[in-house]
């Protein structure tokens, strides 16, 4: 895995501790999560997330809000090193 030893050593010096996994190789995805949390990465569901967030916000108002929302969310999650996963 040696990509991704480049990808999180590179990832160190982002203001975000963040590495988002997007895909349809499921597989492939399983791998790099399982080697992730191997290191000691935080997998997270960003559509669980979503769905959370604006579960109580009014519908009209969701484009305008879940941006805020989510930065808030980062912020909280961002103290440690973290793997958002999005599926």
């Amino acid at each position: 895995m040696t990509d991704i030893e480049t990808l999180i050593k590179e990832n160190r010096t982002n203001h975000y501790k963040l590495l988002t996994i997007v895909g349809n190789n499921k597989s492939r995805i399983d791998r790099l999560v399982a080697y992730l949390k191997s290191k000691d990465w935080t997998v997270y569901d960003v559509e669980e997330k979503v769905l959370e967030i604006t579960e109580n916000m009014p519908a009209d108002k969701i484009r305008l809000r879940i941006g805020t929302e989510l930065k808030k969310w980062i912020l909280i999650v961002n103290a440690e090193l973290t793997l958002i996963m999005l599926l």
